[in-house]
């Protein structure tokens, strides 16, 4: 009966090696983990700050009403006034598919990029990111017949949506990648 016991007790180094890998493992899985998501949060706050930005200098059109406005990223350069129809109806369609691609990251996010936010699957919010490519798309189309820093002005919020599409494509695949090594280490001892 002793005996029994004794080999009960007695663990292999092998065995006691394996359990601090697995330990080892957990821990450096939950370490990137950590990581990626606070990089993540990061990256997703950055790109909000952006747009941010962005809905700044369309509101400065906006606000400018029918007088001469000058293209605001055109003054880098050579001042250059704006030529399309409307400047007021762009603004305001590039002021709505700035504020859709915001709303679009953020519900989209796994993250809370901004603190009581709703944090919901990406099929839902399929529509409000459409709608900031169709909004975006008009000033654009208004824009064509201008000169290029006009069209390059307009062409913002679509630069905005595309920024947005990939760096949450990026943080998919390597959230993908994470979750894809975690499950490894229930499939292949010692993975």
């Amino acid at each position: 009966m002793t005996e029994g016991l004794h080999l009960r007790k007695k663990v292999t180094q092998e065995d006691e090696n394996e359990f601090l890998d697995e330990e080892e493992q957990e821990k450096l899985l939950k370490e990137l983990s950590e990581q990626n998501d606070s990089a993540n949060l990061s990256i997703q706050r950055g790109l909000v700050t952006v747009g941010f930005i962005l809905l700044a200098l369309f509101f400065h059109v906006l606000l400018q009403g029918d007088q001469n406005v000058i293209v605001p990223i055109s003054q880098l350069y050579t001042p250059t006034m704006i030529k399309i129809q409307s400047p007021q109806i762009a603004s305001a369609c590039s002021i709505l598919s700035i504020l859709l691609s915001i709303v679009t990251l953020i519900l989209s996010s796994s993250l809370p990029v901004i603190p009581f936010a709703p944090i919901q699957t990406h099929e839902k919010n399929t529509l409000f990111g459409y709608a900031a490519l169709v909004t975006a798309a008009l000033p654009i189309l208004q824009s064509i017949q201008s000169n290029w820093i006009e069209l390059v002005f307009w062409s913002l919020p679509a630069f905005l949506i595309v920024m947005y599409y990939s760096a949450y494509t990026m943080i998919h695949q390597v959230n993908k990648g994470i979750m894809e090594l975690e499950e490894s280490k229930y499939r292949y001892k010692g993975a």
